[in-house]
């Protein structure tokens, strides 16, 4: 066994900790992971592992109302120790697995063309079913990437045709959040220049109505490249959009970088977190105070650590 990037990390209603992400079992060949920690200890409980005989990555989990739990990813492999539900519909496929509260899956779909397609949130709606986002090169895309949305039912079975946007160039989902009005925000990037006129790359926030419809979506950024991450909305019902910042004539220094809108999506706030090392944000929350508390990473000396800030409502610190 080679790597073990953890993606993503959630609390459950026990108290204890999830981690997802990937084990590199070889040059060729990858699976999802999952492992349980001890809330109390911080030790791995239980860990878990689903995938065939070549790529299969982890990108989120949410625990569901069952107890259980539903991972977002992508997949490019047709059997193995889960065998997925249709045979590869191209090289990379949008990838989800439904968990029972005990780490056994129930079942798992695919959803994509013959490009490249992935998954990086899955969210459960009330009704138990699903809505996941990700990016999509395949028919029905627009550009070499599109943001690509799928709701399936309780069991994994598509529902409706897939949701695309974005244009020309590459528009990537990164993140998505349910919203208080009962919708979605996501966040990403987006390199097409129909949406966004700043050059380079550009955060991209999506806001989606709760029957599927777009609400908005909006570019930020500047002559830099600039990628979101993650995304939330506030308890003043604002959002918070967090990512990096970077020169393309100089891409080994990356700064965190966040954007904030109102309700609209209009911009009220942005900046660039000058901190003593290079680094990314990868997610975020609000703290209790209405401030946030931003993970990410850190460069400094050819090496990477664990980055934490904890700013104010306005997003200093």
């Amino acid at each position: 066994m080679h790597q073990y990037p953890p993606r993503d990390i959630i609390q459950t209603k026990d108290g204890n900790f999830i981690i997802c992400g990937s084990i590199f079992r070889s040059a060729t060949n990858s699976d999802i992971v999952v492992a349980k920690i001890n809330g109390s200890e911080g030790k791995v409980s239980k860990s878990y592992s689903f995938g065939g005989e070549n790529f299969d990555f982890g990108s989120s989990i949410m625990q569901t109302q069952d107890g259980g739990f539903i991972i977002a990813g992508l997949n490019s492999s047709s059997g193995g120790r889960i065998r997925a539900t249709t045979d590869p519909l191209g090289g990379y496929d949008m990838y989800i697995i439904k968990l029972n509260a005990d780490g056994v899956a129930e079942w798992d779909s695919k959803f994509g063309g013959a490009g490249y397609d992935s998954g990086a949130t899955a969210i459960e709606l009330p009704d138990k079913s699903y809505i996941v986002c990700g990016a999509s090169s395949s028919i029905g895309s627009k550009g070499s990437n599109d943001v690509f949305i799928v709701r399936t039912n309780s069991i994994g079975q598509r529902i409706g045709n897939p949701i695309y946007y974005g244009d020309t160039e590459e528009d990537v989902a990164h993140a998505m959040k349910s919203t208080s009005d009962g919708g979605f925000i996501i966040s990403g990037f987006t390199a097409s220049t129909k949406e966004q006129t700043n050059g380079g790359k550009d955060f991209f926030l999506l806001k989606i109505r709760n029957d599927g419809s777009l609400g908005w979506k909006k570019p930020f950024g500047s002559t830099d490249d600039e990628i979101s991450f993650d995304v939330i909305e506030t308890t003043k019902k604002e959002f918070f959009a967090i990512g990096s910042t970077e020169n393309g004539n100089n891409p080994n220094s990356p700064q965190v970088y966040y954007v904030k809108t109102n309700a609209k999506g209009d911009e009220i706030g942005k900046k660039v977190l000058n901190l003593q090392t290079f680094g990314r944000g990868a997610s975020l929350i609000e703290t209790p105070d209405c401030g946030l508390m931003i993970f990410g990473t850190s460069f400094n000396n050819n090496s990477k650590d664990f980055l934490l800030i904890k700013t104010d409502e306005n997003g200093d610190f």
